[in-house]
């Protein structure tokens, strides 16, 4: 069989494989024994015919999407029939002792992880066995504690799961484990050598770049060289997201490639012999896979590399279709289940993309790097394109650009970290002064991170005005990654700077006209939202009103595409709804919750639930926390629900109050608080003089005591309001109180958005009477 038909007669079984995986999952056994029976009716007919070899087009197919019903009958049958589950079933508390599986995950209040189970006590007894169990614990976890390779012995209640029963089997799972965090601990390594070894060398890697980079750089390098991003800046992790360099911390192919080319070429330089570089070619790959924790990005890489140099040994010729057909093969076979996984889905659609493109380019003869480097970024980006869409985030338009200013860097990074790792077990000074290397690689991959996730229209969202920008962003991708030798790259250069201008035309109307630091209160109606906006672009929007896509629509027009930090002041719905729409579509940094236990509703749950889906990290708000978002701009909570004895009666007084400190101004930001709560904030902070308060709960008749006013003495109040709103607001009373002490109001029911302008402490308005 010729090699090009041979890889796609390889990728026609893997896909019939994940073809009856999905069909069992969804359809069950009937259609298990439909496709037996027609298997056997095909191999009948073909015994008759006697052509056996034109039928193994058709039977190897098909026998492969029997073999994947039949992987996934065996592992569900598996978890049915494990030991945890029986334990589950009644609702035992035992001791499980394991190593963890995946970083922890925030779903509503709180916190889950996979663990695989080696020992546990239950009923009575112990068991050694070898299945897996999901822990879940109120609130968060502890960052860099709790992260994929640690052991750990946790002691909870053994159960069954209420829903999400599909999801749990997934991921290899039957039944959960419920437990608190003081019964979490982390301790020695399994006696598995490979396990402990992994462990301790990501403990040991993770220590050393603590020692030498600061708290920024170091998680970034984390992320990087260990796919650890626990300890990551979020911000960080919001500005790869938004133009399309995340993959840059999931180790996959680009690190494993990276590291055995620059392996293979430091070896051809030393004139080693082609053998030894080969294998020390294929260590390398290991050694990033091994590293990773056996991420199933990288399993997929390192098994193609493997088998590429492994062919070039044997003198063979490599198929890197074929390779990545046998790759998924052997990773479904192993673990059926994690074709839900999305990370598995990412990295095939990524690679089969880049392959095929690639494929069709061979025949059009030799092509210089630089267009080698567009093609392959264009391919990743066309193979990952619909599944991004499909989870309703938006296409990063500026991804081709990002990427080729910072993946060629990827194994620079990679290897001279993993350097000065090692340096700094001889000499720590020593390290540190490698380490400018490493430090100036990362420094510029985060610049071109934040350069590119700052433009308006980073972030391509799919709707009507939109339609045409993502057509041509859709073909400038085609364009490169099939273009040729010898064929001008003025086209698709054009495509895809007409779709980064028609998303700056039509997606954000109104750009920004200066860098001053300012202050925005939109126009939401009966609710609240504001926004903060630092010279250097960071953004913090407190609250997002009673609608949906309104705010959404506001930020865009003013030229706003990420947020660096967003609070939920409480859980009332004119303040939070308009937050959920922002999630899922906008890159976050981090929410800051309330902690209102006891008053969350469904639907602020979904609030909580799109953070946990889009990795957005959720901090719990506490009585002295400090928020530096920007040189210029910090928050300090001064009062939250976690600050009272007791939870109070009324769900306004568990309100968030923080002072945010804009370029030398004060603004006191109230959220709903009323005069119970206020009571309780001034006994705390009797002096919390300010520039500008936001008036709480719309100006009603007791939104605001004098008590407040005295010892915040604002220049300006601003109340957000409703125009002919059936409550009546603002009051009259609370009018007549601002009036008396002098203090100017700015209303959005008269004025519309209210734009305050700060620079060097002092403050300008800008609002348009109605």
């Amino acid at each position: 069989m010729p090699t090009k038909v041979r890889g796609r007669f390889y990728l026609l079984c893997f896909a019939s494989m994940a073809a009856g995986i999905l069909a069992q999952r969804y359809l069950h056994v009937a259609l298990f024994f439909v496709c037996l029976g027609a298997l056997a009716v095909v191999g009948a007919l073909i015994a008759i015919l006697g052509k056996w070899r034109d039928a193994l087009v058709v039977m190897l197919p098909v026998a492969f999407a029997i073999l994947g019903m039949v992987l996934i009958l065996v592992s569900n049958h598996a978890l049915k029939s494990g030991l945890l589950l029986e334990i589950a079933q009644k609702n035992a508390v035992g001791n499980a002792r394991g190593r963890v599986l995946s970083d922890w995950k925030e779903s509503g209040e709180n916190s889950s992880f996979f663990i695989e189970v080696a020992e546990i006590q239950a009923l009575g007894q112990a068991w050694s066995l070898r299945e897996r169990l999901c822990v879940t614990v109120p609130g968060r976890m502890p960052k860099r504690e709790i992260y994929p390779g640690v052991n750990v012995e946790i002691r909870g209640r053994v159960a069954t799961p209420a829903g999400n029963r599909q999801w749990l089997a997934d991921h290899g799972a039957a039944c959960v484990m419920r437990a608190e965090r003081r019964d979490i601990h982390v301790c020695a390594p399994a006696a598995n050598v490979i396990a402990r070894s992994v462990a301790g060398a990501r403990r040991w890697m993770s220590s050393a770049y603590r020692r030498i980079f600061n708290s920024r750089l170091a998680g970034f390098i984390e992320g990087v060289s260990l796919s650890k991003t626990d300890g990551m800046d979020p911000t960080i992790i919001a500005d790869l997201r938004a133009c399309g360099l995340s993959h840059i911390v999931a180790v996959s192919g680009l690190h494993v490639s990276s590291a055995a080319m620059i392996a293979l070429a430091a070896m051809m330089a030393l004139g080693v012999g082609k053998r030894t570089r080969l294998i020390v070619a294929c260590v390398m790959a290991l050694l990033v896979l091994a590293l990773s924790n056996f991420r199933p990005s990288a399993v997929r890489a390192t098994i193609m590399a493997v088998a590429c140099f492994g062919g070039m040994l044997l003198g063979r010729r490599y198929d890197s279709l074929a390779g990545l057909s046998i790759a998924g093969i052997a990773m479904l076979c192993v673990n059926p289940g994690g074709l839900a996984d999305p990370g598995f889905q990412y990295s095939f659609a990524a690679a089969l993309s880049i392959v095929l493109f690639l494929s069709r380019r061979k025949d059009g003869g030799e092509v210089g790097k630089a267009r080698l480097a567009l093609a392959v970024c264009a391919g990743a980006q066309l193979g990952v394109l619909p599944l991004t869409l499909a989870r309703g985030e938006p296409a990063p338009v500026l991804a081709i650009v990002a990427n080729l200013l910072a993946i060629w860097l990827v194994g620079a990074l990679l290897l001279s970290s993993w350097s000065v790792a090692i340096i700094s077990t001889v000499s720590l000074p020593l390290a540190r002064a490698v380490a400018v290397v490493p430090s100036g690689i990362a420094r510029w991959i985060l610049t071109v991170a934040s350069s590119c996730a700052h433009v308006p229209g980073a972030g391509l969202f799919v709707s009507a005005l939109s339609t045409v920008a993502l057509a041509l962003y859709v073909a400038s991708l085609v364009m490169f990654a099939r273009g040729r030798a010898g064929r001008s790259l003025f086209k698709p250069f054009m495509a895809l700077g007409l779709s980064i201008l028609l998303v700056l035309a039509c997606c954000f109307p109104v750009l920004p006209k200066t860098s001053h630091t300012s202050v925005i209160v939109f126009d939401v109606g009966e609710g609240d939202a504001t926004v903060l906006r630092s010279s250097s672009g960071a953004i913090v929007l407190v609250d997002g009103g009673p609608e949906p896509g309104q705010v959404m629509r506001k930020l865009r027009e003013r030229g706003i595409s990420r947020i660096d930090l967003m609070v939920s002041t409480h859980p009332h719905a004119d303040h939070y709804t308009g937050l959920v729409e922002v999630l899922r579509r906008m890159p976050v940094g981090t929410l800051l919750d309330a902690d209102a236990q006891g008053f969350e509703t469904g639907s602020y749950r979904e609030l909580l639930e799109a953070a946990s889906a889009r990795n957005v990290p959720v901090t719990t708000a506490r009585e002295g926390m400090m928020i530096t978002v920007a040189p210029d701009m910090k928050m300090e909570i001064l009062y939250c629900a976690s600050c009272l004895k007791s939870p109070p009666e009324n769900l306004n007084d568990c309100s968030i109050v923080a002072m945010a400190y804009v370029d030398g101004a004060r603004l006191l930001l109230c959220g709903d608080i009323e005069s119970e709560g206020q009571e309780t904030l001034l006994s705390r902070h009797p002096s919390i003089e300010c520039d500008v308060i936001k008036i709480p709960h719309h100006g009603a008749a007791e939104a605001v005591g004098s008590e407040l006013l005295n010892a915040s003495r604002p220049r300006l109040a601003t109340i957000s309001v409703g125009r002919d709103n059936k409550f009546g607001h603002p009051s009259q009373k609370c009018l007549s109180l601002l009036a008396s002490r002098g203090i100017a109001i700015a209303r959005t029911d008269s004025s519309g958005d209210i734009e305050i302008f700060v620079r060097n402490g002092k403050i300008g308005l800008n609002s348009k009477r109605r």
